[in-house]
């Protein structure tokens, strides 16, 4: 499941902000759970009391308390591979984004399209570009993890169901 958290603690663009990220992972055809917070304090305690990761975080910088450059940091310092997008009223933090490997840094309002572009382009880094490497005999198949319904080993073999509108002549054998 694509775990999205969402920390905004103005209400209209939190809602805004959720609706469009709804919007696009339901258009993506994918299993997700998006949790919203209105404070950095909420977002630290489920990130750190829990263990709890996300796939796609979704950081205003403007807020009481830490403020989201400090989340953003506290979250690289034990998850690299998080997605961190900044959307915020603030242009003084821009560069220090680069600092903690954020995607993008949207301002206020967001722009629905550029959002949604961003979205899809984090998801599918992190899941449509995965493949499975099969070898059989001197052959090797490179199949897009994305393709694969199911995996089963049935003795010493491995059967791999794809999607019967895969068009196997999309998946070259590399050597």
């Amino acid at each position: 499941m694509y775990q999205v958290a969402l920390c905004e603690d103005e209400k209209i663009f939190s809602e805004t902000e959720e609706k469009v990220c709804r919007e696009v992972l339901e258009k993506l055809n994918i299993e997700y759970n998006i949790t919203t917070f209105e404070t950095s304090k909420g977002f630290l305690a489920a990130f750190s009391g829990e263990e709890k990761r996300y796939d796609l975080v979704l950081l205003d910088i403007v807020m009481d308390g830490m403020n989201g450059m400090e989340l953003a940091r506290t979250i690289r310092e034990s998850d690299q591979k998080a997605v961190i997008i900044f959307i915020t009223s603030s242009r003084e933090f821009v560069f220090e984004g680069y600092n903690v490997n954020a995607l993008h840094y949207l301002m206020k309002p967001v722009d629905a399209g550029l959002l949604e572009r961003l979205i899809t382009k984090a998801y599918n880094d992190k899941f449509q570009n995965s493949f499975y490497i099969l070898k059989s005999g001197s052959q090797t198949r490179r199949i897009p993890v994305k393709d694969i319904i199911a995996l089963e080993i049935v003795g010493r073999k491995v059967e791999i169901t794809l999607d019967l509108s895969l068009n196997l002549k999309n998946h070259p054998v590399i050597v």
